[in-house]
């Protein structure tokens, strides 16, 4: 009997010993999102090679407003991931289940200095500065440079839905009769590339969305 014991345990250590160096020599990749966008193609010779890169999309400068009335640019984002979404304040629809799955967002990484949300409204006629701030009261939001909600003139707000996150196929000038409207949260890395396109409207979409975002904080 004691002779089956040794037996056991040698055949454990050997099925250990065989794991961990399995692993050291195959190690797990990690899950890599993917990028969404390119704007061009650079092609360099390496040891006599032609290698060509993609050049993925960046998301533009921008200098809009937020609910405190402070000007926001790309600072607010640097170093940082985000989420980015487009609503308006009196939306009866789509924009009152995305604000309930943003609110998810806020509260899972409201203590993350790594993480900011976006949410650029489509009606600045009406989602005055004021506007905003009662409204991320509403959206119980204490951390006023954590959730930012944006306003500006309409055809830059606009431009930026179009050409900058690519949230619709649309064309339009942000003039009177242009209308965006749009259920997708928008993730954005550390270095301003599109990451994932997400359903707001959909919490299984939130969740897988959530999923990914750690992906990124890992991210070197």
């Amino acid at each position: 009997m004691k002779n089956t014991y040794l037996y056991i345990l040698a055949f454990l250590v050997l099925v250990l010993a065989s794991t961990w160096f399995f692993v050291q020599k195959n190690p797990v990749s990690k899950p890599k999102l993917p990028y969404f966008g390119f704007d061009t193609f650079d092609s360099t010779i390496v040891n006599g090679k032609l290698k060509i890169d993609t050049i993925y999309h960046k998301i533009p400068d921008f200098s809009f407003a937020s609910q405190t009335g402070d000007s926001v640019s790309l600072k607010i984002i640097e170093n940082k991931i985000y989420v980015a979404d487009f609503f308006f304040v009196n939306c009866p629809g789509i924009c009152v289940k995305m604000a309930k799955q943003m609110q998810r967002v806020y509260a899972a990484y409201k203590d993350n200095p790594n993480v900011v949300i976006l949410s650029h409204t489509v009606n600045p006629e009406e989602d005055s500065i004021t506007v905003l701030m009662e409204y991320a009261k509403k959206q119980g939001v204490i951390d006023h440079k954590k959730w930012i909600f944006l306003t500006g003139t309409k055809p830059k707000l606009y431009q930026m839905a179009r050409l900058g996150y690519y949230v619709t196929a649309t064309e339009g000038d942000g003039g009177d009769d242009d209308f965006v409207h749009t259920e997708k949260f928008v993730l954005v890395d550390k270095n301003r590339n599109i990451r994932g396109y997400y359903d707001g409207t959909n919490e299984n979409e939130v969740n897988k969305m959530l999923f990914d975002m750690d992906i990124l904080l890992a991210e070197k």
